[in-house]
């Protein structure tokens, strides 16, 4: 509801007891609210309408609307706010650069990303200014460079970072090189740069789609939780749906008492493939114990999995139609 957002943003001064208001935090909250709604104009207007109001936008303030600017107006619009900035002599933070650089490699433009990383001077680049270059050079295909980039920015000031090395692995998986992904997470032990969450599920996430689902739950169940750190839903879910796609229902089943322990829920897709897989290999109480422990948490079958239920149901797969009909109506 913008609309109304604007409105009460307006009357926080007159209508309401609440000193200092509005504050720049208000109004920062209210454009980026206007932004990811749609409301670049109004966002933009607002925002050309802060000093009226006696609030002075900060540089917060600005890469917001520079946000909505590269989304809708392109390049020429972000260099319009970004020249508006420095007219109100708001200096341009990290954000600020971060947010052009990535507009360009996005746009295929990496030279003149490259100028806009120059006038940051040596200081300001930080870990995600790289890692936006790039994942600009490996979408332009030249890999070896963005390797040679992360390697080099210890030597400019910026110690590489888990979502430096995560560009790199991205770009390796996609390719199918595997070998070369742990190839990268041994790289980052070596340099004392502890692989995180989404690193290791970047792995598991293309062992999986090869194929390789054993491999996956041995980085996800030995590796991961041997370096301190916990599987998410994500971990979970591609090693049920990994697990479900090769037709091991049971190690899937495995998966998911996991994740409840966790207390992490499946996709209601997932779900349904689990269970019907049960069903199949004759496992028809187990996928009713799934579906009754997921209800709990509020995720509900789809009909591929209640349609492997009702046939059970109906004297199929898996026998005993008639307790299973009894269940399925307590569900």
């Amino acid at each position: 509801m913008p609309d109304k957002a604007l409105r009460l943003f307006g009357r926080l001064g007159s209508s309401f007891d609440c000193p200092n208001s509005p504050s720049v935090a208000s109004l920062n909250a209210l454009l980026d609210a206007l932004v990811e709604n749609g409301r670049f104009s109004a966002a933009e207007s607002l925002l050309g309408e802060a000093s009226s109001l006696c609030v002075h936008p900060n540089s917060v303030s600005y890469n917001i609307v520079l946000k909505g600017a590269c989304l809708n107006q392109g390049w020429r619009g972000a260099m319009r706010v970004f020249d508006e900035m420095l007219q109100r002599k708001v200096s341009p933070s990290v954000v600020t650069y971060n947010t052009l650089i990535g507009f360009l490699c996005k746009s295929g433009d990496l030279e003149k990303a490259m100028e806009v990383k120059r006038a940051m001077g040596t200081r300001m680049p930080n870990a995600v200014t790289y890692a936006l270059l790039m994942e600009g050079l490996c979408a332009r295909g030249d890999y070896r460079a963005a390797e040679k980039m992360a390697f080099d920015m210890e030597y400019w000031g910026c110690k590489p970072k888990a979502v430096n090395y995560g560009v790199l692995m991205s770009d390796r998986g996609r390719r199918g090189d595997l070998e070369a992904v742990r190839g990268l997470l041994f790289e980052m032990r070596r340099r004392r740069c502890e692989p995180d969450r989404v690193n290791y599920n970047m792995l598991i996430g293309f062992y999986c789609r090869r194929g390789r689902v054993e491999e996956a739950y041995q980085v996800a169940f030995e590796e991961m939780r041997g370096a301190g750190v916990e599987p998410d839903a994500c971990t979970y879910r591609m090693l049920v749906d990994g697990f479900c796609e090769r037709g091991e229902f049971g190690r899937g089943l495995e998966v998911w008492e996991e994740m409840m322990k966790g207390r992490h829920c499946l996709r209601r897709e997932s779900l349904g493939c689990l269970v019907s897989g049960l069903c199949g290999v004759g496992r028809v109480e187990d996928g009713l114990w799934v579906v009754g422990e997921m209800g709990k948490r509020g995720v509900g079958l789809d009909l591929v999995g209640w349609g492997a239920l009702v046939g059970a149901a109906c004297g199929g797969v898996g026998g005993g139609g008639g307790g299973v009909a009894g269940i399925l109506c307590d569900l």
